[in-house]
Protein backbone atom coordinates (compact mmCIF):
# COMPACT_ATOMS: atom_id res chain seq x y z
CA UNK A 1 0.00 0.00 0.00
CA UNK A 2 1.51 3.27 -1.03
CA UNK A 3 2.05 5.95 1.51
CA UNK A 4 0.13 9.08 1.14
CA UNK A 5 1.55 12.38 1.96
CA UNK A 6 -0.36 13.98 4.68
CA UNK A 7 0.11 17.38 6.14
CA UNK A 8 -1.07 16.18 9.51
CA UNK A 9 1.84 15.25 11.80
CA UNK A 10 0.76 14.13 15.19
CA UNK A 11 2.97 13.62 18.21
CA UNK A 12 3.35 10.13 19.57
CA UNK A 13 0.87 9.25 22.22
CA UNK A 14 2.11 9.76 25.84
CA UNK A 15 2.03 6.07 26.49
CA UNK A 16 4.71 5.52 23.87
CA UNK A 17 7.14 8.07 25.40
CA UNK A 18 10.82 7.74 24.40
CA UNK A 19 12.54 5.64 27.14
CA UNK A 20 15.76 7.74 26.89
CA UNK A 21 13.89 10.88 27.83
CA UNK A 22 12.34 9.21 30.83
CA UNK A 23 15.74 8.65 32.60
CA UNK A 24 17.68 11.49 31.00
CA UNK A 25 19.36 12.68 34.26
CA UNK A 26 20.44 9.16 35.21
CA UNK A 27 22.13 8.67 31.83
CA UNK A 28 23.99 11.94 32.16
CA UNK A 29 25.23 10.96 35.65
CA UNK A 30 26.45 7.57 34.36
CA UNK A 31 28.12 9.24 31.36
CA UNK A 32 29.91 11.76 33.57
CA UNK A 33 31.02 9.06 36.04
CA UNK A 34 32.47 6.90 33.24
CA UNK A 35 34.17 9.93 31.69
CA UNK A 36 35.62 11.00 35.04
CA UNK A 37 36.86 7.46 35.78
CA UNK A 38 38.52 7.27 32.37
CA UNK A 39 40.18 10.63 32.86
CA UNK A 40 41.45 9.57 36.29
CA UNK A 41 42.87 6.34 34.87
CA UNK A 42 44.71 8.30 32.17
CA UNK A 43 46.07 10.82 34.67
CA UNK A 44 47.25 8.08 37.04
CA UNK A 45 48.92 6.17 34.20
CA UNK A 46 50.65 9.37 33.08
CA UNK A 47 51.79 10.07 36.65
CA UNK A 48 53.23 6.55 37.02
CA UNK A 49 54.95 6.83 33.66
CA UNK A 50 56.49 10.17 34.60
CA UNK A 51 57.75 8.74 37.93
CA UNK A 52 59.35 5.86 36.03
CA UNK A 53 60.86 8.26 33.51
CA UNK A 54 62.34 10.38 36.30
CA UNK A 55 63.81 7.31 38.02
CA UNK A 56 65.48 6.28 34.77
CA UNK A 57 66.88 9.76 34.35
CA UNK A 58 68.26 9.90 37.90
CA UNK A 59 69.58 6.32 38.01
CA UNK A 60 71.61 6.50 34.83
CA UNK A 61 74.87 4.77 35.56
CA UNK A 62 77.68 7.23 35.15
CA UNK A 63 80.75 5.70 33.70
CA UNK A 64 83.18 5.67 36.54
CA UNK A 65 86.60 7.05 35.85
CA UNK A 66 89.24 4.49 35.13
CA UNK A 67 90.92 3.53 38.41
CA UNK A 68 94.37 4.95 38.80
CA UNK A 69 97.17 2.43 38.83
CA UNK A 70 99.70 2.24 41.63
CA UNK A 71 103.31 2.98 40.77
CA UNK A 72 106.26 1.23 42.37
CA UNK A 73 109.72 2.55 41.74
CA UNK A 74 112.78 0.59 42.84
CA UNK A 75 116.00 2.56 43.14
CA UNK A 76 119.20 0.62 43.46
CA UNK A 77 122.44 2.56 43.93
CA UNK A 78 122.89 3.07 40.20
CA UNK A 79 119.68 1.83 38.54
CA UNK A 80 116.03 2.86 38.77
CA UNK A 81 113.15 0.65 37.67
CA UNK A 82 109.48 1.65 37.70
CA UNK A 83 106.34 -0.46 37.47
CA UNK A 84 102.67 0.50 37.20
CA UNK A 85 99.60 -1.63 37.50
CA UNK A 86 96.07 -2.00 38.85
CA UNK A 87 95.50 -2.40 42.56
CA UNK A 88 93.71 -5.49 43.85
CA UNK A 89 91.33 -5.02 46.79
CA UNK A 90 93.09 -5.60 50.11
CA UNK A 91 96.56 -5.54 48.56
CA UNK A 92 99.32 -4.30 50.84
CA UNK A 93 102.73 -2.96 49.89
CA UNK A 94 104.41 -6.33 50.55
CA UNK A 95 101.98 -8.06 48.15
CA UNK A 96 102.49 -5.40 45.48
CA UNK A 97 106.27 -5.61 45.88
CA UNK A 98 106.07 -9.40 45.65
CA UNK A 99 104.21 -9.14 42.33
CA UNK A 100 106.72 -6.62 41.01
CA UNK A 101 109.67 -8.81 42.02
CA UNK A 102 108.15 -11.80 40.19
CA UNK A 103 107.51 -9.73 37.05
CA UNK A 104 110.99 -8.18 37.12
CA UNK A 105 112.72 -11.45 37.96
CA UNK A 106 114.18 -10.03 41.20
CA UNK A 107 114.68 -12.11 44.30
CA UNK A 108 112.78 -10.71 47.30
CA UNK A 109 113.17 -11.61 50.96
CA UNK A 110 111.15 -9.93 53.71
CA UNK A 111 111.72 -10.51 57.43
CA UNK A 112 110.05 -8.74 60.35
CA UNK A 113 108.34 -6.18 58.11
CA UNK A 114 111.68 -5.19 56.52
CA UNK A 115 113.13 -5.88 53.09
CA UNK A 116 116.24 -7.99 53.62
CA UNK A 117 117.06 -8.69 49.97
CA UNK A 118 115.78 -7.29 46.70
CA UNK A 119 117.55 -8.37 43.54
CA UNK A 120 121.22 -8.63 44.45
CA UNK A 121 121.16 -5.77 47.00
CA UNK A 122 121.06 -6.98 50.57
CA UNK A 123 120.31 -4.79 53.59
CA UNK A 124 123.20 -4.30 55.99
CA UNK A 125 125.92 -4.53 53.36
CA UNK A 126 128.23 -1.50 53.49
CA UNK A 127 125.73 0.33 55.71
CA UNK A 128 122.96 0.28 53.11
CA UNK A 129 119.37 -0.72 53.75
CA UNK A 130 116.06 -0.73 51.89
CA UNK A 131 113.74 2.16 52.77
CA UNK A 132 110.12 2.59 51.70
CA UNK A 133 108.33 5.83 50.90
CA UNK A 134 104.60 5.99 50.18
CA UNK A 135 103.46 9.09 48.34
CA UNK A 136 106.70 10.86 49.26
CA UNK A 137 106.61 10.11 53.00
CA UNK A 138 108.63 7.58 54.91
CA UNK A 139 106.07 5.36 56.61
CA UNK A 140 106.77 3.03 59.55
CA UNK A 141 105.65 -0.56 58.87
CA UNK A 142 105.16 0.41 55.24
CA UNK A 143 105.03 -3.18 54.00
CA UNK A 144 101.75 -3.78 55.84
CA UNK A 145 100.09 -0.58 54.54
CA UNK A 146 97.23 -1.04 52.05
CA UNK A 147 97.84 0.15 48.51
CA UNK A 148 95.21 2.33 46.86
CA UNK A 149 94.90 3.51 43.28
CA UNK A 150 97.25 6.38 42.52
CA UNK A 151 99.75 5.51 45.26
CA UNK A 152 103.40 6.16 44.51
CA UNK A 153 105.65 3.71 46.31
CA UNK A 154 109.38 4.27 46.28
CA UNK A 155 111.69 1.47 47.41
CA UNK A 156 115.18 2.97 47.76
CA UNK A 157 118.45 1.27 48.63
CA UNK A 158 120.17 3.90 50.81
Amino acid sequence: MPLKESGDIRPAPATLENPFQQHRVLYWVIFLLVGTAGTLVLLFANYEYSKEEISFATNVPISSPKPKPARIQIEFLDIKRAFEGPVSPGMNVAGALSQVSRIAGLELKIQQDKIVLLGNAQSGVAGHSWELYINGAKVPNALSQLVTGGDRILVRYE
